[in-house]
């Protein structure tokens, strides 16, 4: 509820991002601006910084969509399991924990305390989305959301994906390959798209497209009307989720001012804090009991060990003999 009734914009990475950033810095006076990890480097290439930042991908390549991060004007929505390199960025940051994920991240939160759960579809865009629901954005815009492959690309030009397919691109392995793949191995198919014809996506957008639709049917907006809209008029077609136009969200009135009064309190809520010296000792009776559990089931996996060279061993001499006579 930290932003209710302001718009947000979501930026997405989809290929469709490329028409909305010419129109990103006014887009900003008129919007809270909540990004995903594929789309800083855009916010960055356009000379601001993003409002708050959703991360929750654990693997390090995930982390090299932030390079050149700094965060003195954004606050960092994460999850515990993102990889540790997201936390070396200069300067200080805001850092919204959201409930993990993962089972190890959710035992060590039951002692320290629980952070809020938060949706998530198998992509950072879905997570980001019910951010934005849960501190009150309305309506919501997402831009870049394309949920296929509009054109046949598969991200706005300069994702670091694409960046790194030309990085390490070879004569008889060039970055076109790499992007075919990308659109070939997960079962493609065309789908109707936003503006009455079709686009190429497949089982992994669908995942998402899913998602979507489930969760806009469990979240009805209020008094009827449309809470979030897609501004991508060439991606794929989401039930209960309809179109808007840059026009119309040019033509929201200035926030900016206020906003930034919102966000310097929100940041000061976000910032570091020392967990208690009582969350701490309980925290290390945690970690020691997990170290014992982990120590014991060491155990029998070096038992088990044991006992399958034992069969082995044993039954060796009717495997050489059962060959002979073969």
């Amino acid at each position: 509820g930290l932003f209710r009734g302001v718009p947000a914009l979501l930026l997405a990475a989809g290929p469709s991002l490329d028409e909305l950033l010419p129109h990103l810095r006014r887009l900003r006076e008129r919007m809270l601006i909540v990004a995903v990890d594929t789309s800083h480097r855009f916010c960055l290439r356009e000379g601001l910084e993003p409002d708050l930042l959703v991360s929750v991908d654990p693997q390090y390549w995930n982390t090299r969509h932030l390079d050149w991060l700094r965060l003195e004007r954004t606050i960092l929505v994460c999850e515990s399991a993102v990889n540790p390199r997201l936390f070396h960025a200069p300067g200080e940051m805001a850092v919204y924990f959201v409930s993990s994920f993962f089972p190890l991240g959710q035992l060590l939160e039951r002692t320290i305390g629980e952070r809020g759960a938060v949706g998530a579809g198998g992509s950072v865009s879905t997570t980001a989305w019910d951010v934005a629901r849960l501190v009150g954005a309305a309506p919501i815009y997402l831009a870049g959301l394309d949920l296929g492959f509009p054109g046949g690309r598969t991200h706005a030009r300069g994702a670091f994906f694409e960046e790194r397919l030309h990085t390490f691109a070879r004569r008889l392995s060039p970055a076109e390959q790499g992007i075919f793949t990308y659109l070939h191995e997960a079962g493609p198919v065309s789908l109707p798209n936003n503006c009455g014809g079709v686009t190429l996506t497949d089982r992994r957008m669908l995942i998402y497209k899913a998602w979507f639709e489930d969760q806009l049917k469990q979240q009805p907006p209020a008094g009827g009307s449309h809470a979030s809209f897609n501004l991508s008029a060439h991606g794929l077609r989401v039930e209960g989720l309809p179109t808007a136009s840059l026009a119309e969200c040019l033509e929201l009135p200035v926030i900016r001012p206020p906003l930034e009064a919102q966000l310097v309190a929100a940041r000061h809520r976000g910032a570091p804090r020392r967990i208690s010296p009582e969350q701490l000792s309980a925290l290390r009776r945690t970690l020691q009991d997990l170290r014992e559990d982990l120590e014991a089931v060491h155990g029998l996996a070096a038992r088990a060990e044991g006992i399958c060279a034992r069969l082995l061993s044993a039954a060796a001499p009717h495997r050489d003999a059962e060959a002979v006579s073969q």
